[in-house]
């Protein structure tokens, strides 16, 4: 059974949007599945609606689809949410400080998925992802963390090159 591009697109969109539920779980240490579940409690409502406001800006998954994914609701959910989380980040100062960091972690793991991707596209391209996961964690700003994946991935190139010759 072969995979289409599409098919093969969707599931990259799919994983991208696991990581970011993943990762507002940890960071709030609260289970995927109350986060996911239909419960209307506040302190759980906003921790969805948080992800569904990040996978719409990380992600080129529609509304709908997004909505599917995270609990079969439809796109009008989603769009409510993503309004209600941009009145949150504009009048709560803690919870603006929440957003970013949990958006730059989201940023990472996305980043991790996309080279995923790379990888798979090119089967030659071999790429550590251990060692990215480690320079992400490490790096303070987006710079930093451009420059410990550059020179991972040089350091990789030179080794498959000593090798070669």
């Amino acid at each position: 059974m072969k995979i289409t591009q599409k098919e093969h697109k969707e599931s990259i969109e799919d994983d991208k949007l696991k990581a970011i539920v993943l990762q507002v779980s940890e960071y709030y240490n609260m289970p995927i599945k109350l986060i996911m579940s239909k419960t209307r409690k506040r302190h759980i409502r906003d921790k969805r609606q948080l992800c569904h406001h990040i996978a719409v800006k990380l992600t080129s998954l529609s509304l709908a689809s997004i909505g599917y994914l995270c609990g079969k609701l439809d796109h009008a959910t989603v769009r409510n949410s993503c309004a209600i989380i941009d009145a949150l980040i504009t009048t709560d100062k803690k919870f603006r400080s929440d957003y970013s960091k949990i958006l730059k972690q989201c940023r990472t793991e996305v980043s991790i998925v996309n080279l995923k991707e790379v990888k798979s596209k090119n089967k030659g391209f071999r790429l550590l992802r251990g060692n990215i996961l480690k320079a992400c964690r490490v790096s303070d700003d987006s710079q930093t963390l451009k420059d410990n994946i550059v020179y991972i991935l040089l350091s990789k190139s030179a080794g498959n090159l000593s090798q070669s010759l």
